[in-house]
């Protein structure tokens, strides 16, 4: 019985590593040349998908829910005072300014289904 116990106690502990690793929140980006930006699409009351020049995805989550950010307001990227969009910056939805809480790396929205 205490055999057992060691091993289950063993598996438990050599699993935990990568258990924790696949709860670790995103690292934050910074984009820079936000001026040279593709494309948004966005997430609405809640962030914005940014494609960047190079044609990486990026989702800035706001800081709190932003009412008028809905799919087809207009948007306007504020980048922070050292050029970047990131933490720092600000996302104006409809005249609205909501400040931004995180900027990760993603796969972009996801497709639409017509």
């Amino acid at each position: 019985m205490i055999a057992r116990l060691t091993i289950a106690a063993t598996l438990l502990a050599a699993a935990a590593p990568a258990l924790a690793a696949d709860n670790q929140p995103a690292p934050e980006q910074r984009i820079r040349n936000i001026a040279s930006l593709l494309e948004t699409v966005p997430d609405p009351r809640q962030g914005v998908f940014i494609r960047a020049y190079d044609g990486r995805w990026y989702y800035a989550r706001t800081l709190d829910e932003c009412p008028r950010l809905t799919a087809t307001a207009p948007l306007r990227l504020i980048a922070s005072p050292g050029g970047y969009f990131d933490r720092n910056s600000a996302v104006v939805a409809d005249g609205w300014r909501c400040l931004v809480s995180s900027v990760v790396a993603s796969d972009g929205p996801p497709s639409r289904r017509n």
